[in-house]
């Protein structure tokens, strides 16, 4: 059983990521031992229960049982953007193409694309999946959506994060930042994904 998650190691992890390059080149003894330190840690870390965004980190996945045995996959792309209505409880998230007869793994989903996109609560891992159960570097850009607002004011993002007011020869141009109820992963996984 895993332990409660606890927010330093969260900070720490993301230290640790920031400094990464280094202590991956570094061929010292002390760098050697400290990356070790955090490849355990990150092993211990998965699979677990989220119960706040807060907890999460870009890159992490969890599977979708489907109501055929097999499995899709969820992936977290981006916390707290701009246009994540509530921090601690949403993200903005994708779907894998992908569909296999066990859990996803890493390995699993390194070459499969990312179909659909949007901003969910943490109940589309909760309620749906169950558990985040590992992580994997991202391999692919975030998608330029335009904000729902419509007409003047409409923002360009990248996946839910502003970064200007949208050209009115934009309009159109990108799809509109969906917001999804809880299980609508789930269903756009048994709409889309191949059978296995």
């Amino acid at each position: 059983m895993r332990p409660p998650f606890k927010s330093p190691h969260v900070t720490g992890l993301v230290e640790w990521r920031t400094q990464g390059l280094q202590t991956i080149r570094s061929k010292s003894a002390k760098d050697q031992r400290k990356r070790a330190e955090w490849d355990d840690r990150l092993v211990s870390m998965y699979p677990f229960s989220p119960k706040s965004a807060k907890e999460l980190l870009p890159g992490q996945f969890w599977a979708i049982p489907l109501a055929d045995g097999s499995f899709a996959c969820g992936r977290v792309l981006q916390l707290n953007a701009s246009e994540i209505p509530v921090k601690t409880r949403a993200f903005f998230g994708g779907l894998h193409q992908w569909r296999g007869t066990s859990p996803p793994t890493s390995l699993d989903i390194a070459e499969s694309p990312l179909t659909d996109f949007g901003v969910m609560h943490i109940k589309s891992i909760v309620d749906v999946g169950g558990r985040v159960l590992g992580e994997a570097s991202l391999s692919s850009v975030l998608p330029l959506n335009l904000s729902a607002k419509g007409g003047h004011g409409t923002m360009l993002l990248n996946g839910a994060d502003a970064i200007r007011i949208a050209l009115p020869s934009e309009w159109g141009q990108h799809p509109v930042l969906s917001f999804w109820s809880s299980d609508f992963i789930k269903q756009l996984a048994e709409l889309k994904q191949p059978a296995v």
